[in-house]
């Protein structure tokens, strides 16, 4: 039998963040602690691309470098790791 849980998080928790990484040399962006493969778009139409450009609704294009993070509005943030 499979299942699965969600949990309500509250905005101040590192997990609803976007946040670069360098791996082998390039970036990667880590949310939840898992490496995005694919693209994302968040609710309000913000784009997080697994290499870590973030486009927002305006065309508006940010490339997010090691250590960056973003919130699940798609708004930069200091990561909650440091």
């Amino acid at each position: 039998m499979l299942s699965f849980h969600v949990i309500a998080q509250d905005s101040k928790t590192p997990w609803n963040q976007y946040c670069a990484q360098l791996q082998d040399g390039k970036v990667i962006v880590i949310s939840d602690g898992i490496k995005l493969i694919s693209d994302v778009t968040l609710d309000n139409g913000v784009k997080i691309s697994a290499d870590g450009a973030i486009i927002k609704i305006d065309g508006t294009k940010i490339v997010l470098q090691n250590g960056d993070c973003v919130d699940k509005e798609g708004k930069m943030t200091e990561s909650k790791f440091n």
